[in-house]
C-alpha cells in the first residue's frame, strides 16, 4: 500500500510491482577479466584496421566481421564471437605485417610513461610542500 499526498487526494492505494526479469547479481571476476581481454583485443584489431585503411588497403569485410564480433560480445551470446575474433585476427595478420613498428598500437606504453611522470612530479611537489611547512 502506498500513500502519496499529490495523488488521489492523499488516500492510500494499492500498487502491484512486477518482479525483476533479469539477474541482479554481479558478474564473476573471471568473466569480467575475459570480457576486458576481448575488448582490448577488439580495440587492437580496430586500430590495425584503421591504420591499414589510411594506407588505402581494402578492409571493408574485416570491419564488418569486427562489428559483428563486437555486437555479439555486447549481447553476451555464448562465445560465438570468440571464433569470429580468432578468424578475424588470422585474416588481418598478413595485412598488418605491412605496417611498420611505429604504426602499431602502443598507447598503453605512452599512458604508463605519462602516469609515472605525473606521479613523480606529484611526489616532488608534495615533498616541497612538507619542506615549506617544517621551516
Amino acid at each position: 500500500m502506498i500513500e502519496n499526498a499529490a495523488y488521489n487526494k492523499g488516500k492510500p492505494y494499492f500498487v502491484a510491482f512486477k518482479p525483476l526479469l533479469h539477474a541482479i547479481e554481479r558478474l564473476p571476476d573471471a568473466e569480467l577479466e575475459m570480457y576486458s581481454k576481448y575488448n582490448s583485443r577488439i580495440d587492437d584489431i580496430r586500430y590495425q584496421l584503421e591504420s591499414l585503411k589510411s594506407e588505402t588497403v581494402d578492409v571493408f569485410d574485416l570491419e564488418l566481421e569486427l562489428k559483428l564480433a563486437l555486437d555479439k560480445l555486447k549481447k553476451g551470446s555464448s562465445g560465438w564471437w570468440i571464433s569470429i575474433l580468432r578468424r578475424l585476427s588470422r585474416r588481418s595478420s598478413p595485412c598488418s605485417r605491412r605496417l611498420d613498428g611505429s604504426r602499431r598500437r602502443g598507447l598503453s606504453n605512452i599512458l604508463k610513461g605519462m602516469i609515472s611522470a605525473e606521479t613523480l612530479r606529484g611526489q616532488r611537489r608534495r615533498g616541497a610542500f612538507y619542506q615549506e611547512g617544517k621551516t
